[in-house]
């Protein structure tokens, strides 16, 4: 069984990555492809109901915050 993910996108939200087929849900939302995708696209954290606060701990080392 999948382990639950601490990422948990809005109800309704979906992610897919263009070109890529893949769709992700809650239900299939795993934290090292949230935070991919988060990393590759931070204007949309809005997507996420939770997103946990080591994410952004890991983050700031690099740079970037809750914020940007």
């Amino acid at each position: 069984m999948k382990e639950k993910s601490k990422f948990v996108l809005k109800p309704g939200a979906v992610i897919q990555v263009f070109g890529d087929p893949r769709v992700y849900t809650n239900e299939n939302l795993t934290d090292d492809i949230a935070k991919e995708y988060l990393t590759n696209n931070p204007g949309l954290r809005t997507m996420f109901s939770v997103i946990p606060d080591e994410f952004y701990e890991s983050k700031n080392r690099k740079g970037a915050s809750k914020e940007d």
